[in-house]
This record gives C-alpha cells, sequence and structure tokens, in this order.
C-alpha cells in the first residue's frame, strides 16, 4: 500500500503553528526546511535519535536558526507531545513507528519535496534513476541555461529543495530536480517533465523489496496529468 505524506498546504498555515522536523542527519534537508518554516512564522522542533555528539555536521548547519533540539532515543516521544504538523526528511521509513502514531492521531505529516512541488509555481523537470542521476541533472541544468530562463537546481543533488527561492520562482523560471527513491516514495505529485537513466536493484535496507523500490521510482511519473 502506497503512503502519501502530501497534505494540501499554503505557507502561511505554518504562522502560529508548531511544527517538528523528525531527522536531522547532516543537515542538508533539514537546516534549509527549517529555515523556511521559522522564517514563515512557525514554531519549529527538531528530534533525531541520535546524540549531539554524532550530529556534528547537522547541527552546524542549524547555526543561527531559531529551533529547539530534541535529540537521543527518547526524542521522537518528547517531539510528538503537541505538534500541529510533521515533517519527515528522506531516509526515514514511512511506516516506522513514530511516523504512523503522528498518523493516527490525524497529524498532518509532509516531506520537504512535497512543500516545495505544492509551492512551487515554475515548471519541474525531474531526475531519477539508480546510476547517474546528479550526473544527468547537472547537465540538464547547464544545457537549459544557455537559454533565457532562470533555471534553479536542487534536491537530492545536495542542496534539498529550493525553498529559499519558492517565492520568487515564476511560471517563466524552470526547476531542475534530483529525486531519489526516498523523496518520491511518499510524493503525491509529479515533476512536468521526467527523466530516468535507470532502475536496478538498490536500497533494499529502506525499501524491503526490490518492488517496492521501483514502485517508489515511478511516482516521477504516476502523478503526471
Amino acid at each position: 500500500m502506497t503512503v502519501t505524506f502530501d497534505p494540501e498546504v499554503t505557507a502561511d498555515e505554518f504562522r502560529g503553528r508548531r511544527v517538528t522536523i523528525i531527522g536531522l542527519g547532516k543537515g542538508r534537508t533539514t537546516a534549509g526546511l527549517a529555515r523556511f518554516l521559522v522564517a514563515r512564522g512557525a514554531t519549529v522542533t527538531v528530534s533525531d535519535r541520535e546524540s549531539a555528539d554524532k550530529l556534528g555536521e547537522g547541527l552546524a548547519r542549524l547555526q543561527g536558526v531559531e529551533v529547539k533540539l530534541v535529540l537521543g532515543p527518547s526524542s521522537d516521544d518528547l517531539a510528538l507531545a503537541d505538534p500541529d504538523f510533521v515533517f519527515v526528511i528522506p531516509g526515514i521509513r514511512p511506516r516506522s513507528p513514530t511516523i504512523l502514531r503522528a498518523l493516527q492521531r490525524k497529524i498532518p505529516v509532509l516531506t520537504e519535496m512535497a512543500l516545495f512541488f505544492r509551492l512551487c509555481r515554475a515548471p519541474i523537470v525531474g531526475v531519477t534513476g539508480t546510476k547517474g542521476k546528479t550526473t544527468t541533472t547537472t547537465i540538464i541544468e547547464l544545457v537549459l541555461s544557455s537559454g533565457r530562463r532562470r533555471v534553479v537546481a536542487g534536491g537530492n543533488i545536495g542542496t534539498g529543495a529550493p525553498l529559499h527561492l519558492v517565492d520568487a520562482l515564476t511560471p517563466d523560471d524552470l526547476v531542475v530536480l534530483e529525486l531519489s527513491s526516498f523523496q518520491l516514495e511518499t510524493l503525491a505529485h509529479s515533476p512536468q517533465v521526467a527523466v530516468v537513466t535507470n532502475v536496478l536493484e538498490d536500497h533494499l535496507d529502506h525499501h524491503g523489496t526490490r518492488d517496492a523500490y521501483i514502485a517508489a521510482k515511478k511516482n516521477i511519473v504516476a502523478w503526471q496529468g
């Protein structure tokens, strides 16, 4: 059964609301998302089951961002005490006990990429595949940038969704996103243009089966009109 974390929201809905981000890791997704939410007036809590000494890179990226940190083995329970929204970073299993508890309590669960797709007014070119995603994304960005339209790249290429630019993007711009299976598996949107380099067998420790991995990749076209 497909699980999607893609409720209808607008950027204004976060003002004055409590938002928990589950997962910090290296902070590439979490830091940008936290900055966006804080700028929209949300009170943000970042939760991670690891201790601070194992999260140095992620914590460094969060410097200067006004968030509450809840770390350690009991962090998820504390972080789910009273949020209005929960965000899940890529790599967190959709059916993990923490996420299932949030869903059972009817707390809206989202991802950074789902939010970007909802807010972005520019056409999106999405690139996925087991191998060659980053190279292909970079080549597409370079080719499109030779034209007259502004081109923005992001996603799994290392920068996360370009939420910091979403207000400035217009239908005349273009966005190129590298999309991993982790980012695609709970997404209920597809890019206007989808590029698939290849689909081999990968990340079975997360997806469980080859079929589940392929199903996640198929989301890049599953929601096209």
